[in-house]
């Protein structure tokens, strides 16, 4: 799991030019977005507060929006709690996954998640958790850091040659990002000023494949609506009998002690002791034996060699 990196301490946020006018055009945009009947002052609003909310205070002041849930963590409890301006702001400490898992599904969202770092496993992670927990008519939004860079609490990177890093780069991002795009990631793809382009195509189509997992979900809930109505016709058992079988199937998988994490790549988790903790063996689709693992409250972003 990535780790924080308080970049607060680096800048005040309220202060940077570009940010305010990245605030402006946004509330422009979801202002006009109420006049087509988004009335996003019932909205509950899901960002990273950072110690200055100057998010929340902007949302609140021009979008009148009054549920508020701020995602934050690193050794910033006292200062969040005192610096947090409004009283109906929910602040919840920890990890985002660990939050998601509490959205309510009939509730319409605006999610902001405004992350400091380049695009990484975990984040594409966080897009399948919301986008699978908000109602229709949601709004969803991630802003990331458009430079190819290799998160450091993963990496060694820091007695790198600038060449040795740049094909590590390479070879990381192809193997998380290269079932997402059409051409193969080249160290001409991250040798430019940033790599915006690349982080769009990844972002757009994971969350295409999960909206459209999303679907069929929905799809298979009305046929089992109707089939309960009129006794269901020979498409109509077949897709009940297929649901089952998949149900039945992940009952077995979770009888032998496999925890499936993320189907869309195949990533599987089994419970494992090491060095007398209970840690998570990983293994994703492709690899040719078991050769990770992390601690049961990290994600693939935080495992390790074995």
């Amino acid at each position: 799991m990535a780790q924080p990196t308080d970049s607060f301490k680096q800048f005040h946020y309220g202060l940077r030019p570009s940010k305010q006018v990245e605030r402006k055009i946004m509330i422009e945009v979801l202002l006009r977005l109420s006049k087509a009947r988004y009335n996003i002052s019932d909205y509950t609003y899901l960002g990273f507060g950072s110690v200055y909310y100057v998010d929340f205070v902007m949302f609140h002041k021009y979008l009148f929006m009054e549920e508020m849930v701020c995602v934050e963590w690193g050794d910033v409890e006292k200062r969040m709690r005192f610096n947090k301006p409004f009283k109906f702001i929910k602040l919840k400490l920890g990890a985002l996954l660990n939050y998601i898992p509490s959205m309510r599904q009939t509730k319409k969202y605006l999610v902001w998640l405004d992350y400091d770092r380049s695009l990484d496993l975990e984040m594409l992670q966080d897009i399948d958790g919301c986008l699978n927990r908000m109602a229709r008519q949601s709004i969803f939004i991630i802003t990331i850091d458009a430079r190819p860079k290799l998160p450091t609490d993963q990496f060694d990177l820091e007695d790198m040659m600038a060449e040795e890093r740049e094909r590590l780069t390479v070879e990381t991002y192809q193997e998380w990002f290269g079932r997402h795009v059409e051409k193969e990631i080249t160290l001409d793809t991250i040798s430019r000023l940033h790599v915006a382009p690349l982080f769009y195509e990844v972002v757009v189509e994971r969350m295409r494949q999960t909206e459209e997992i999303i679907a069929n979900d929905r799809s298979l809930a009305a046929v089992r609506e109707k089939a309960s109505q009129n006794g269901g016709g020979a498409p109509t058992v077949k897709a009940l009998a297929a649901s089952r079988q998949l149900q039945n199937d992940l009952a077995q998988i979770g009888e032998w002690g496999i925890i499936l994490r993320d189907p869309s790549i195949g990533l599987v988790d089994f419970l494992h002791q090491r060095e007398g903790k209970t840690v998570c063996l990983c293994w994703k689709l492709g690899e040719p034996r078991v050769e990770w693992w992390h601690p049961i409250e990290t994600g693939i972003a935080g495992r390790a060699h074995l």
